[in-house]
C-alpha cells in the first residue's frame, strides 16, 4: 500500500504524479523492502527533478496478513494510524524526507 502526495499543481504536478505512479509499479519488482523501494524511487526522482522545486511525501506499507505483520517506510508523510480490534489507535511514523527532496 502506498499513500503519496505531490507538491504543486497544474501540469507539472500532474506529470510528477504520473512519474511517481510509474515508478511505484516498476521499482516494486526490483526491491524487497519498502525502505529499499522508497530509496530507489528517491534516487531516480532526484536525478529527474533536481532542477525544479518539487517533492513528494509518501508512505509505503508492506502487509503480511497471514503473519499479521506490517513493514512501514516513510518519506516525509503524515503518521500512519492503525486501529486495533478494540478501536484503539497506534501511530506509526518512521523518519524520512520527502521523495526528490535530497539525494540519498
Amino acid at each position: 500500500m502506498i499513500v503519496a502526495d505531490v507538491m504543486g499543481k497544474g501540469v507539472p504536478a500532474a506529470l510528477f504524479a504520473a512519474t511517481l505512479h510509474a515508478l511505484v509499479h516498476t521499482t516494486a519488482e526490483w526491491t524487497h523492502t519498502p525502505s529499499e523501494m522508497l530509496a530507489r524511487m528517491n534516487r531516480l526522482l532526484f536525478e529527474e527533478l533536481s532542477g525544479v522545486d518539487m517533492s513528494s511525501p509518501a508512505q509505503l506499507v508492506l502487509a503480511d496478513f497471514s503473519q499479521r505483520h506490517l513493514v512501514v517506510a516513510n518519506a516525509g508523510h503524515c503518521p500512519l494510524f492503525i486501529a486495533g480490534p478494540t478501536g484503539n489507535l497506534k501511530t506509526v511514523s518512521p523518519d524520512g524526507l520527502p521523495l526528490a527532496f535530497c539525494p540519498m
